[in-house]
């Protein structure tokens, strides 16, 4: 009960961070001049910058690196998208920052307050120069593509044993086309939806986190297509399969 009132705590931070970063998005940036994301605020609350940055490079698909401005000495954490790598980046502003540290998608920073704005305009001269507009396109790396009949308990239990999975070792993708709704499409916490969808010979439910804003769409589309992963539901000890969508294609 505690762990979930503090986790509880730590998404109401989260969300509140994340409007407020959107906000200033939408004041202070150009996507025609911009291709890094540089946003800071006074006392933001540092356990979260990582978390925040993740989503806006998702949201955006761009670099995104997010500032805690507290006294003299500010914290920022970043996170990037496929073609940028991050950690040469920042390599490249060393004179701009106090210290620094990660890899190609994710780094941690320390920053003077004096020097933030001249930073944003440092790593987007950087970006411009390494970064095509093909390269803000957002795009999937997809394993294989399947049939709904080719999806099995036994499938989903040979990917877990490619597990753990992360940078260096993606859970595998998965493409399937030409499916349609088969079902009413429920509305879950968090902005989850679930549904059910059918190639014509099999039918197979489906699951969406924080896809809420795509309910209109599925629900007038005549076909679209899915990237998933396969997994192996086990609510009320009842296990069975389910898609875990990560991008839907309409027709």
């Amino acid at each position: 009960a505690e762990l979930e009132q503090f986790n509880r705590q730590r998404q109401k931070i989260e969300s509140q961070i994340l409007e407020e970063a959107e906000a200033l998005i939408n004041q202070q940036m150009n996507f025609k001049e911009h291709k890094v994301i540089v946003i800071a605020k006074e006392d933001w609350h540092q356990g979260v910058l990582g978390i925040v940055a993740s989503k806006l490079a998702d949201r955006f698909y761009r670099p995104a690196i997010v500032i805690s401005i507290k006294d003299d000495l500010c914290k920022g954490s970043a996170r990037s998208i496929k073609n940028f790598h991050l950690f040469e980046a920042l390599l490249d502003s060393k004179e701009l920052l106090d210290s620094f540290g990660g890899h190609a998608h994710a780094a941690g920073l320390l920053i003077t307050r004096d020097n933030i704005d001249e930073f944003r305009k440092s790593i987007n001269k950087l970006a411009s120069d390494r970064l095509s507009l093909e390269d803000l396109l957002p795009s999937k790396d997809v394993d294989a593509e399947l049939l709904l009949g080719d999806l099995n308990a036994l499938l989903v239990k040979e990917l877990e044993r490619l597990e753990p999975f992360g940078m260096a070792n993606p859970e595998p993708l998965f493409f399937t086309r030409s499916l349609k709704l088969k079902s009413q499409v429920q509305l879950l916490a968090r902005g989850t939806l679930k549904f059910w969808v059918t190639d014509g010979i099999t039918t197979q439910e489906a699951i969406a986190f924080g896809m809420s804003s795509q309910r209109e769409s599925l629900l007038a589309a005549d076909s679209f297509d899915l990237i998933y992963t396969p997994k192996l539901d086990s609510w009320r000890q009842d296990e069975s399969l389910i898609l875990e969508i990560k991008d839907i294609f309409f027709k």
